[in-house]
């Protein structure tokens, strides 16, 4: 990733690129999860959302191991995207303040 890149690439780049540890195919995602090990969208979560309640919940939702009755297993997809929105915050936080830099701020 750039940090130089608009919002809408970054999504597209961590969607297309960022490594999954899902299974291959819906319905082995669904009885196995993810592999937690290898998945670098969660990897990324532990380091850009703040939230370890949050980060306990998808790992929960997202790696294997056994559901609640009525709770649905998360897919790569939904995971890869609340990852970008916490990365992409960072990156428009330091795109801003690059923007702010002038030769006044240099001088």
């Amino acid at each position: 990733l750039f940090v130089t890149l608009p919002e809408a690439k970054i999504r597209e780049a961590i969607r297309r690129h960022c490594f999954s540890g899902g299974q291959e195919g819906l319905e082995n995602q669904r009885a196995l999860g993810a592999n937690l090990d290898i998945d670098m969208a969660m990897k990324y979560m532990h380091f850009f959302n703040p939230d370890d309640a949050r980060i306990a919940e998808i790992r929960r939702l997202y790696g294997p191991g056994t559901l609640a009755p009525g709770e649905e297993r998360m897919l790569s997809g939904p995971v890869k995207d609340e990852m970008a929105g916490h990365v992409i915050e960072v990156i428009l936080k330091h795109q801003a303040a690059r923007a702010a830099v002038d030769a006044d701020v240099v001088a």
